[in-house]
Parts: structure tokens; sequence; C-alpha cells
């Protein structure tokens, strides 16, 4: 029976050698891909030895989760993301923090972004998340809200917009999410412009279906289960 660290190591290097050969098998550099070891519930002993196989960035769900397992953690060599949802009141918790917000889509948020940046003198880096199936269900703005919530984005000085992010149907797997990571892609390509960055990150792409988000042109996949095992 493998021990834990074996596990895990093990778990990368497959997704890994995954992400190589499906970026190889339609003309992509594999480095432009970032692997996001989705740790959410997760304790801190497995990211560490997620650390220790080589792995650099984690994605947490909760604000409050991440900032107490960036306190466990000593290892500063480490990219910080938050992929859940940010709610307006739960800003102040990540507000200092060096991370990626991938997950920005309501006015109210994107405003105390901007109130405490410009109090403590500092940009958070975001995504904008687009809700690219329509399922209300699912979190994300429309695409015709787009344009207007990018104009809001644009008019704050203490928010870096970076990309953007989505999230397929839950019940899609590899080609079929495709269509979806598709549309994020045209929609990011359209606007271009407004992303502080030469390179505008795609955020798209989980366990059942990051082969097709890496098709579609993602920069990052976020990969809990396949890493980590399934949660309780």
């Amino acid at each position: 029976m493998k021990d834990r660290f074996s596990e895990i190591s093990d778990n990368i290097k497959r997704i890994r050698d995954e992400i190589t050969d499906t970026a190889n098998s339609c003309g992509r550099d594999p480095s432009g891909i970032e692997l996001i070891a989705v740790s959410k519930t997760m304790p801190s002993s497995d990211i560490e030895l997620a650390l220790r196989a080589g792995q650099i960035s984690f994605g947490e769900n909760r604000p409050q989760e991440l900032v107490r397992k960036i306190g466990e953690i000593s290892e500063k060599n480490i990219r910080w993301n938050l992929i859940g949802q940010l709610q307006k009141n739960k800003v102040k918790y990540i507000i200092m923090k060096d991370i990626l917000i991938h997950s920005l889509c309501t006015e109210s948020t994107l405003l105390e972004l901007e109130r405490l940046g410009r109090i403590n003198d500092t940009v958070t880096d975001c995504l904008l998340e687009v809700n690219t199936s329509g399922e209300a269900s699912k979190s994300g703005i429309s695409e015709n809200e787009i344009e207007e919530f990018l104009g809001k984005i644009e008019s704050c000085g203490h928010v870096r917009l970076l990309g953007m992010m989505t999230i397929a149907p839950y019940d899609t797997k590899d080609d079929e999410a495709r269509p979806y990571f598709d549309r994020l892609r045209r929609m990011s390509e359209r606007y271009r412009s407004f992303f502080k960055t030469d390179r505008p990150e795609l955020s798209m792409g989980m366990s059942g279906d990051f082969r097709a988000a890496i098709k579609e042109g993602a920069t990052m996949v976020r990969i809990g289960t396949s890493i980590f095992g399934k949660r309780q």
C-alpha cells in the first residue's frame, strides 16, 4: 500500500505527463500551462507533501481556509489561488495576501477590493469569472454583461485583471466540455485590451475535463480529486 507522499507524488507526475501529452498533441508548449493543485478541505500536511513533489501552485475555495493555510505553511515559494466565490464581507481576509483571485464576478466585491486596496496601498490580481454554460446554479457573469463589467474594473486602480475563468457543466467530460472553453477563449480574445498582461490567463478545466481545456487554450488547469483523492 502506498504511503501518502507516494500517492500524491505519483498523481502529480501522472497529471503533468497528461498535460504534456495533450499540449504536444495540439501543438502547444506544455510550459505555458500551469497546474493548480486544488487543496480545498485537504489538510496542510497534504500541501506540504505536494510541495515536496515539486508542486508550487495551490487552489482554495474559502478565503478563511486559505488564510489559515498560508499561516500554517512556512514555504515561501508557493503560489496561492482563490478559486471559490469571494463575497464582499470576506475581502478583508485576503486583501493583503499575495494571491490570484479566479472568481471576480460581482460589483460589490470589485468595489470592496478597490476600497480596501486604496486604504492599504495594494493591488489585487484577479480573473473575471464567466458563466459560459448559462446554468442558473453557477456563479459568474453572463456574456452580455462582460463589456460593462470590464469597464467598471478598468476604472479601479487597485484591481489588476489578468484573464478569465470558467467552469463547464459538471456532467460534461473531456471533449463534451470543449464548446464552453472555446467560448471563453473567444471572449478573452475579443476583450484582450482590458487585461493588464501580455499573456492573458485562461483558467479552465478540472479533473474530468482538463484535456479539453488545454485543447482550447487553457493556461491554468485546476486539479483536485485526481491529485489528492476524493474529499470528505
